[in-house]
Formats: structure tokens, C-alpha cells, sequence
């Protein structure tokens, strides 16, 4: 069973209530639990939470309705759901970060984060982007992680490539993004566009 650590990425860890989480020096962060989908919809934190001005999101309903829709497709794999971005000094939800769904066959999956408009710019988005991707790519069956963001979002494309995603291009008008784990014995593989 993983271990939950402080004082750099952690593997996973199971907190008293259930919930996936993973730890950086700065960040928690907090798998949201089948029970707060519901409440967090409807705008209402759960108990003892601090969200920053403008959480959630757009983005982070929209996330939310995503792992709702696998949970009830009974497409819900544990750990590959949406996590609240605590920040550990103060204790407030600033954003989220999480997969679009668990791996494929092939043992690739898809990330999607966001913050609040003033955490932005302070290199959370990469630290919780580098824990997540370091713990999924942790896991037998998965292979690659990949993101996607429009081509003019510079920031979040920034974010990518210092989290050590590899820049694939342009594909259906979206930027295209990828990280795989190397194989043992191996130097890192070049990137190639999905599909090719």
C-alpha cells in the first residue's frame, strides 16, 4: 500500500476519509470523494474547507460533472479522479488538477488543471502537475500522461513543458502534450504525435 510523506512529491496516500492524496513541500493535494461531488456542484465546500476567491471554477465543474459521469458509467477507477490544490500554508483551495479518465488500453491517460487567477504565476500549477504525473506514471499500466491546451494559452503550455512534458504539436487544433515513462535500462523516448 502507498505511503503518504511530507517535504516532496509523495506517493499516494490514503487520508482517514478514503481520499487519494499526494503531497509536495507547498501543495496537497485531495481527491475529491463520490459524496462531495453533489455539494461542490451546488457551490457548497466541505466541512472545515477554505476556497480561494473564485473557486471552483468553471473548469472545476465541468471536471466535477466528468468524474460524475464515470462514477455512474461505472468508469471510475480510484485515483483518477478530479484533486482540490490546497495550498499548505493557509489551507485554501486555489484550483484543481486531474484525469479526464483512468488509462487506456494502452496505459495512456489525459490531465487537466486550473487555479484561481491570483495564484497563478507561482509555479503551483507545475508542482501539482509534477506530483500527479510523477505519481500515475508510479503505477503499472501507465504508460504516458498528455495534455492538451489551445495554442495561444502560453502559460499553461509553460506549465507542461516545466513539469517535463514534451511538446508534440499541433493535432485538431489543439496543442499537444505528452510524458512517458522511460523504460527500465533506457534513456528517455522522444515524443511522437498520438497516433504516429
Amino acid at each position: 500500500m502507498p505511503r503518504r510523506r511530507t517535504g516532496g512529491t509523495a506517493p499516494a496516500g490514503t487520508a482517514a476519509d478514503g481520499g487519494n492524496v499526494l503531497t509536495t513541500p507547498r501543495l496537497t493535494l485531495r481527491e475529491v470523494r463520490p459524496e462531495e461531488i453533489g455539494p461542490l456542484l451546488k457551490g457548497r465546500p466541505a466541512a472545515g474547507a477554505r476556497w480561494a476567491e473564485g473557486y471552483p471554477s468553471e473548469g472545476t465543474l465541468g471536471g466535477l460533472a466528468l468524474v460524475a459521469r464515470m462514477f455512474l458509467a461505472d468508469a471510475y477507477r480510484p485515483g483518477f479522479g478530479l484533486y482540490q490544490i490546497v495550498v499548505r500554508d493557509g489551507g485554501e483551495t486555489v484550483g484543481d488538477i486531474g484525469f479526464h479518465s483512468a488509462p487506456d488500453e494502452n496505459g495512456s491517460v489525459e490531465i487537466g488543471y486550473g487555479l484561481v487567477e491570483t495564484y497563478r504565476g507561482r509555479g503551483i500549477a507545475t508542482e501539482a502537475t509534477r506530483a500527479l504525473t510523477t505519481w500515475a506514471l508510479g503505477l503499472p499500466g501507465v504508460a504516458e500522461v498528455r495534455a492538451e491546451t489551445d495554442p495561444g494559452h502560453l502559460p499553461s503550455q509553460r506549465v507542461l513543458l516545466k513539469a517535463g512534458f514534451r511538446d508534440v504539436g499541433l493535432d485538431g487544433g489543439m496543442h499537444r502534450f505528452v510524458l512517458r515513462r522511460p523504460l527500465p535500462g533506457t534513456a528517455p523516448r522522444e515524443a511522437s504525435p498520438r497516433g504516429t
